[in-house]
């Protein structure tokens, strides 16, 4: 968590701008790999919605958003800013605020209606990511003290899911993806690993 963290600082952007920038990173270099162009990536991310007039407000106050990235070039410390860059241009949009109401009024139609929409939504979505701030304290269960904690989400049309889940001083990735669209497993991984060293890098 210190070395994101610190990557982000000497970027001056936020931990989820590099999460994200770093999924971003991954599906390039695992693209590279198999000789495929990728320039843009659709990404679908919660977003916080929280503002001055809700800061008082108990709960999360996060909507679904989708972003269709621009994948930098395989040099993480400027394409950092870039990612960010687009990531605040999404915070802005007008509509956010809106969205969770929309989402009620399609649900109101019935299921055959809001499967028909909403699943035709997710099936243009490359990549779900989601960032998910866990307890910087130790849990237990039945007295035995949790060691690691990982989070997996479902694709749910995507071809991968990357949540990210921190958890005392360790951040952990949980990655789903589809093998229809991502077949070689093992190899999207380690490209995986080779962003996050690449990442963890440039500011040690």
């Amino acid at each position: 968590l210190r070395a994101l963290k610190d990557a982000s600082r000497a970027a001056g952007v936020s931990l989820n701008d590099t999460f994200v920038a770093l999924i971003a990173d991954s599906v390039g270099r695992y693209h590279d790999v198999h000789g495929v162009a990728c320039d843009r990536l659709r990404v679908h991310m919660p977003v916080n919605v929280r503002n001055g007039r809700t800061a008082t407000l108990a709960g999360n106050q996060f909507v679904p958003a989708r972003i269709s990235l621009r994948v930098p070039a395989r040099n993480q410390a400027s394409g950092l800013g870039r990612v960010s860059d687009q990531i605040e241009q999404l915070r802005s949009e007008p509509g956010l605020p809106h969205i969770n109401a929309v989402s009620a009024a399609v649900h109101r139609t019935g299921v055959a209606m809001t499967r028909l929409i909403i699943g035709g939504m997710m099936k243009g979505v490359d990549v779900l990511a989601s960032n998910v701030p866990g307890p910087n304290f130790p849990l237990y269960l039945a007295g035995v003290q949790v060691n690691d904690f990982i989070a997996f989400g479902p694709p749910a049309g995507a071809a991968i899911n990357v949540t990210l889940f921190s958890y005392r001083t360790n951040v952990y990735l949980g990655v789903t993806t589809d093998a229809a669209a991502i077949s070689d497993r093992d190899g999207f991984l380690a490209c995986l690993d080779a962003s996050i060293e690449h990442l963890v890098g440039d500011v040690s």
